[in-house]
């Protein structure tokens, strides 16, 4: 991940979309992720799904080591939502407007920092795109999630939409 983050923070980078998805990064590597995400003015997407940034591994673990895992997943979180909302409020050069964090496994305490830094103290309209999991509780979910018109990824809906217009033409011919 380290080569990584360095191709992402250089400033000649032109790096503008950056899938991680799958890569099991977990608290060290979003920690190191958010050193990056801060210091670049180029990139844009950022697709963090299955990455292990969300709960935790705990099996096999004490009482004291389970908290201690917990705490360094949500002081990660904290400094990734940090260095977010510094990406997203800069002023000069670009800022990401996607991010998608689906199949994480979310706690309600990563999810209030994430819409604390990523929703309520940034610029209307500036992250366009967001996805979470839907496990997060409704209200929540509902604040957070945000996907940009056009940028469905799905075929059917905008077929459907095609079809629709069609329609439309046959019954006014």
């Amino acid at each position: 991940l380290g080569p990584v983050c360095r191709l992402v923070a250089s400033p000649s980078s032109y790096l503008k979309r950056l899938s991680l998805e799958g890569n099991f990064l977990g608290a060290p590597g979003l920690r190191h992720l958010a050193g990056a995400l801060e210091a670049t003015s180029n990139l844009q997407h950022l697709d963090l799904t299955a990455t292990g940034i969300g709960r935790p591994i705990t099996l096999n673990k004490s009482l004291a080591e389970m908290e201690e895992a917990q705490q360094e997943v949500l002081d990660s979180w904290l400094a990734f939502t940090l260095a977010l909302q510094a990406n997203i409020n800069r002023t000069v050069g670009s800022w990401l407007t996607g991010l998608i964090l689906l199949d994480n496994h979310l706690m309600e305490k990563q999810a209030q920092l994430l819409h604390t830094a990523a929703i309520s103290s940034t610029p209307p309209g500036r992250l366009r795109t967001l996805k979470v999991d839907l496990s997060l509780p409704g209200p929540l979910f509902e604040a957070l999630w945000r996907e940009e018109e056009g940028h469905s990824g799905g075929g059917k809906k905008k077929k459907g939409a095609k079809n629709k217009k069609k329609g439309k033409k046959k019954g006014t011919s």
